[in-house]
């Protein structure tokens, strides 16, 4: 046994691993009091006596016995030890316990690993979103987004954050939405990652809001300040295009500002969420008077306003079925804001997304459009400035559809586009 410990310290990798096999066998005879004389008697270095305390069957729990070995040997074994020599606990206590000491080595690969396993379900324990939230905050400050996507599968990823947004009452809805905010970049095209919280945070929060304007564009006049490093430049280019994707991402009815009707409460203080998903008149234009405020004090009262009409896009709609809802449609007209206007006018446009056709099939998907919204605009007459949004977006597809046509008509005949 002295030998083949011995053997283990400046050896080969293939030595390494057949002695750990060794001691592997050797362990149901020797059992943890032959391991403490083998390591008294043979004075391994720390490495040898991390590789050793690896060699150890799972059931054995090493990892639990690490640290009566000393620092040096326990930063030796969090770094080396692999996920087939731990065995993942079932107790929660435990599970927490091995988690937080694989996140302070570091090991963000075997605590993703441990926290997702579908066998170690706690999910309704608010311990254990508690543990999920500290990981993944850790694990974003001390990683850049590149060495992120390496260590972190994303479905992974996302299960993870789906179980910390049930505990969102328990972890506080803006500690959620900041993880959501800072893993955005990595999940803006998976389809189960909505940022609910984010978006929640954003609609109850205007100065939020104008936070994410003020990074993702330029004010209208240029600061006076000096120029940034190029470090500080990249800095500040990533953040204005995570910033402007959450901006333009907002998903349909998610935009329901809840503000405070209190007079004397900070205007940006949310009210509880609640299921119901009509807006409040004097809420939303509540929040659009705090935001269009503190745009035109950043001087990004034009670019602001756009980013409005986007969100407002992102309201629910009445009871009804009309959409944009009542409270949405007198907004438009107390504002009289071209630039809101086409904020809304643009991100009903994009959510049409890609669309495929035959070569030949002209413009019919145009036309369909165009009755729609055509009817719309009849629809909400009563409304003048909702009434030319739809107007405006009909004439654009008429246009887009004779453009189709003659493409169809063109590759019909054979000539050339």
């Amino acid at each position: 046994d002295t030998e083949v410990l011995m053997s283990m310290d400046d050896s080969s990798d293939a030595i390494a691993r057949a002695a750990r096999g060794y001691f592997d066998t050797r362990f149901g005879t020797l059992g943890w009091d032959g391991v403490d004389r083998l390591i008294t008697c043979g004075h391994p270095s720390p490495q040898v006596v991390a590789d050793l305390l690896r060699s150890a069957p799972r059931t054995e729990r090493a990892w639990k016995r690490v640290d009566r070995f000393g620092p040096e040997v326990a930063a030796e074994y969090w770094s080396r030890v692999t996920s087939v020599e731990l065995d993942w606990p079932e107790d929660l206590d435990e599970l927490l316990e091995l988690s937080r000491r694989l996140r302070s080595a570091e090991r963000f690969d075997l605590a993703s690993d441990l926290l997702h396993m579908p066998a170690q379900d706690h999910t309704a324990e608010p311990a254990f979103a508690e543990e999920i939230a500290e990981f993944l905050s850790l694990r974003i400050e001390q990683s850049d987004a590149d060495d992120t996507y390496n260590v972190m599968d994303l479905w992974d990823l996302t299960k993870l954050l789906e179980v910390i947004d049930r505990h969102r009452e328990h972890l506080g809805a803006s500690r959620v939405a900041l993880l959501e905010w800072q893993y955005y970049p990595l999940l803006q095209h998976e389809p189960s990652f909505t940022a609910s919280n984010l978006y929640r945070e954003l609609a109850s929060h205007p100065d939020f809001f104008v936070q994410l304007v003020e990074w993702a564009c330029r004010p209208a006049s240029p600061p006076t300040a000096g120029a940034p490093s190029r470090d500080e430049e990249e800095q500040q280019e990533q953040l204005a295009l995570k910033a402007w994707q959450v901006l333009n991402d907002w998903p349909e009815n998610q935009f329901i500002p809840r503000i405070s009707d209190d007079p004397k409460a900070d205007s940006a203080e949310h009210v509880s969420a609640t299921d119901d998903e009509v807006v409040d008149d004097a809420s939303l234009r509540r929040w659009v008077e705090r935001a269009r405020t503190r745009l035109a004090e950043i001087a990004r009262a034009d670019i602001g306003d756009l980013h409005i009409g986007t969100a407002l896009a992102a309201t629910p709609a009445d009871p009804n079925g009309d959409w944009p809802g009542t409270a949405t449609r007198d907004l438009l007209e107390h504002l009289q804001s071209g630039n809101v206007d086409s904020g809304i006018s643009t991100a009903i446009y994009n959510r049409r997304g890609v669309t495929s056709r035959g070569l030949t099939d002209g413009g019919t998907q145009e036309r369909e459009l165009v009755n729609r919204y055509r009817e719309e605009a009849r629809k909400f007459q009563q409304w003048p400035r909702t009434a030319a949004i739809f107007a405006d977006l009909a004439r654009s597809y008429e246009s887009q559809a004779r453009m189709a046509d003659r493409e169809a008509e063109s590759h019909r005949r054979g000539l050339p586009l």
